[in-house]
């Protein structure tokens, strides 16, 4: 450890970051990353609260510069409101869960999934650190049906954790249905769910049929990784589709199949429940 704060960017660099994180400008990833260096731990505060950051992760390097989820993050604020529920269904380090935290508040309750040991180990110590009573992290893997699953790494994404490609072994974790989520936390609305789960997303879909039925989802972030999905056995359009039938619609094409681009690559999308 001592090896890597040693490496961490200097004090002034890390002023330059700090001053340019509300601004976004052509180029602004590969002139940090220049500045940076691209390696190294800080401790933050984002939306109010300490976390810390591995500047070797390029999804912690961008939340650091403030480049990381912009889009996601507008949706966010402006659908979710005091006293609200938030579902984050691969946490991750907790950016998202944190930034719904700050806009639900207390009131509110933030449910942050994320089955990756490391990953959880972080997000358990942010929160604990910063008293976020109103974030319950767990650790478990969300898909169509209760069981275990063995979780990978890709070796040169060493925070992407999935279940269908990587080519080292993490650990087993338990998986859950997302409607034993919600029954088991007591949740009787999710005002928005965000799925980002390296293509086990149509899994976890399928895992909350009940709630679907039940229109307790009033609104979806979902990721659409092609490679991911593929290597799960579907494909962004297939997911896509899959969410427009179960009553919802997206932001931007509302039910009508769009012109879906080469590759099928959506990156992530917005979805509201149809009433």
């Amino acid at each position: 450890m001592r090896e890597v704060l040693d490496k961490s960017p200097p004090v002034w660099a890390r002023t330059i970051v700090r001053g340019l994180r509300g601004l976004q400008f052509r180029g602004k990833v590969r002139v940090l990353d220049r500045l940076v260096g691209r390696r190294g731990i800080v401790c933050e505060r984002i939306f109010g609260s300490w976390i810390e950051l591995d500047l070797s992760e390029f999804v912690q390097r961008w939340i650091f510069y403030g480049v990381y989820g912009i889009e996601e993050l507008g949706w966010l604020k402006a659908i979710l409101r005091p006293g609200d529920t938030f579902v984050d269904v691969g946490a991750h380090v907790g950016f998202f869960s944190l930034a719904a935290a700050k806009t639900v508040g207390r009131q509110g309750r933030v449910i942050a999934i994320e089955p990756a040991p490391t990953l959880f180990e972080k997000l358990s110590k942010w929160v604990s650190k910063n008293d976020l009573s109103w974030i319950h992290p767990l650790p478990v893997a969300v898909g169509s049906k209760r069981g275990e699953a063995s979780l990978f790494l890709d070796d040169d994404t060493n925070y992407a954790p999935s279940f269908f490609r990587g080519e080292t072994f993490v650990s087993k974790v338990p998986v859950r249905p997302l409607d034993d989520i919600a029954e088991e936390c007591g949740i009787e609305v999710i005002h928005l769910l965000k799925l980002d789960i390296e293509g086990s997303e149509q899994q976890a879909w399928e895992g909350a049929q009940r709630l679907i039925r039940q229109k307790r989802i009033k609104a979806v972030i979902c990721e659409f990784n092609e490679s991911c999905l593929v290597a799960a056995g579907t494909s962004s359009k297939y997911l896509w589709h899959k969410i427009v039938e179960s009553g919802f619609a997206d932001a931007e094409w509302g039910v009508s199949e769009p012109h879906f681009p080469a590759g099928n690559f959506l990156q992530n999308r917005l979805f509201f429940q149809v009433t």
